[in-house]
Formats: C-alpha cells, structure tokens, sequence
C-alpha cells in the first residue's frame, strides 16, 4: 500500500468519526488530525493521546458504555 492511499483511507474512516471525545466528551477540533482508535470497525477520535491511552487502556469498559447490552 503507497502512503497517499493510506492516508486517503485514513480520511475516509475519520470523515465518518465522532466530534466528541468519548473520554472527557471535550470537542475534538481536528478528528483527521486527532489521535484515533476503533471499536466495532467504528472509527473515534480524541482529544489528547491521554485519552486515547485511556480508552485503550480500558476499552471493555467503554465499549460497554457505547455499545450496551439489549434487555
């Protein structure tokens, strides 16, 4: 893969994220340039890389708190 497809990709996948930090819910001003991870195939960006330290950190917890159990 040639890097101008793989940033042409990483753009793709980041028009489609959020534009709140699911950490600390702060605005991500850039989500092309933000630090970024995904759950589910979903693409989300982050504030700061502490954050996403954070959601890496302890993703089971937030995927529970995106993504909650149907009762």
């Amino acid at each position: 893969v040639n890097k101008e497809s793989e940033r042409f990709t990483n753009k793709t996948i980041m028009k489609r994220s959020n534009k709140e930090c699911p950490v600390t819910g702060k605005e991500v001003v850039d989500p092309l340039e933000a630090p970024q991870s995904s759950i589910n195939g979903t693409a989300l960006a982050f504030c700061t890389s502490t954050c996403k330290s954070i959601f890496d950190r302890y993703l089971v917890k937030f995927a529970e708190i995106l993504y909650p159990a149907k009762k």
